[in-house]
């Protein structure tokens, strides 16, 4: 039993284990799991040139294709800050229905699905084009299943989402074409939306296993030019900034080489709209313009400056510490915003981040010691160094060893006997070993050190 006591960390523990010894320190950029499985037909027949797709955090795909005996495997990567994921797995295959699943995945899994056995099932296939005749790229195509969705009212001149259930979706390529794959033998409506363009539906398509259905040509009228907002963003020097994200809770776009964009609505609003841009790193601080008409043209949306913050993070004996994260508040007056990073290795305890040239407030997390809120800074100059410096922790501290060895990256986690902190005033007294909570567990490092600061005091694991 290890008794955690409050402010100061529990005398070094040694931990006996029967696991081989790892003194090695290993650089890990990803975590990985394996996926692999077979797919037969109704008869048990393998079926070859199956498109299966991976998802997992957070969003990355992984495509690969079943060999001639069915067979097929894929590796799949995260964020190694992530002990797991969630999973999704698609497989496609003309003459046959998509299959789906859906998993939770931890760090080298190997998950074999077994034999999948695939229904037969048909495509359809289209093209889209706009009012002149030219071919729409990146039109969004919906699957409504006509045996549990009554026919969508989509002849009317409308731009948003309906309340239709969706059955499949998919895309078209830049030609115009599209061919959607594993539908059940049924009958749908196909429906067309690009962001230019008002949306349509074909008429009812019958599929049929193994039968691959052409439609006619679905023609997309454009939008008013209310739908339309047009302007230019720059950055602090006045120069225009290219791959910069606009977006209102309606539609977003991304500026071209010249920093303009065209941002189509997906509903029109009852009245002005509020503006965001932003680029994807540091290079500006995001901005915010009010009150913008639908359909005003030549905005001009400025990017604010950001400022470098030079770091030292020290232990409680003036020790830097290189393994740490942020995260940093903005007081932008009416609007507020917080970002940051997850700990991470910083050589000699230094680290530089970009900040915006508005009041900051900087909290520093770093395993295996409390965290630290620094003052606020003002705008303008920053400090030449802002030291950061860390307070003692208050946790369980131990050490993992085999055969007189330190054991490298073994996982360890406090364990409590009751769950409930407060003395049976959330509820009743459960019995029984507790896990999970959060920031109760770590891995060893190199020497087999391990520290676990806990929010709880005064418990006992």
């Amino acid at each position: 039993m290890i008794t955690r006591r409050s402010r100061s960390a529990v005398p070094l523990l040694t931990l006996l284990l029967c696991l081989s010894a790892r003194t090695q320190v290993r650089e890990v950029k990803a975590n990985a799991a394996h996926i692999s499985g077979t797919f037969v037909d109704a008869n048990g027949r393998p079926i070859s040139g199956v498109e299966f797709i991976s998802r997992v955090y957070p969003g990355a795909e992984f495509p690969t294709t079943s060999s001639a005996d069915g067979r097929f495997e894929s590796r799949v990567e995260w964020d190694a800050k992530k002990e797991g994921t969630w999973y999704e797995g698609i497989a496609r295959g003309f003459g046959y229905a998509k299959w789906q699943t859906r998993a939770d995945l931890k760090a080298n899994d190997k998950v074999d699905l077994g034999k999948i056995k695939l229904d037969p099932g048909g495509a359809v296939s289209g093209r889209v084009l706009d009012h002149t005749g030219k071919p729409l790229a990146d039109a969004f195509l919906r699957v409504v299943d006509a045996a549990h969705s009554p026919r969508p009212v989509v002849f009317e001149k409308k731009a948003g989402r309906d309340q239709v259930e969706t059955f499949d979706s998919g895309s078209t390529k830049d030609d115009g074409t599209f061919r959607l794959l594993g539908l059940p033998s049924g009958r749908y409506w196909i429906i067309a939306k690009h962001e230019t363009t008002w949306r349509d539906a074909t008429e009812l398509v019958e599929v049929s296993a193994g039968k691959d259905v052409p439609v006619a040509e679905l023609r997309l009228d454009p939008l008013p030019d209310e739908y339309r907002i047009e302007g230019t963003v720059l950055g602090p020097d006045e120069k225009p900034v290219s791959r910069a994200e606009v977006s209102t809770p309606e539609g977003r776009a991304t500026t071209n080489g010249q920093g303009r964009f065209a941002l189509y609505l997906s509903q029109l609003p009852d009245g002005p709209l509020d503006l965001r841009a932003r680029v994807g790193d540091d290079r500006f601080d995001e901005t915010f313009l009010n009150n913008v008409r639908p359909g005003s043209r030549d905005l001009v949306v400025r990017l604010g400056a950001m400022r470098e913050l030079h770091m030292l993070v020290l232990g409680p004996s003036g020790k830097p510490v290189e393994n740490f994260g942020w995260f940093v508040g903005v007081d932008k007056g009416e609007i507020s915003s917080h970002s940051g990073v997850f700990p991470d290795t910083h050589p000699s305890g230094r680290a530089t981040i970009r900040v915006p040239d508005f009041p900051i407030e900087i909290e520093v997390d770093a395993p295996g010691f409390n965290r630290k809120t620094l003052e606020k800074l003002g705008t303008g100059t920053l400090p030449e160094i802002v030291e950061v410096r860390l307070d003692s922790p208050a946790g369980v501290d131990g050490s993992v060893v085999y055969s007189g060895g330190p054991v490298f990256d073994c996982y360890v986690e406090l364990v409590a006997a009751d769950p409930d902190h407060l003395n049976g005033v959330l509820g009743e007294q459960r019995s029984g070993l507790f896990y999970g909570w959060k920031g109760t567990n770590t891995r060893s490092d190199a020497l087999g050190h391990f520290l676990i600061p806990s929010d709880f005091p005064h418990m006992t694991y």
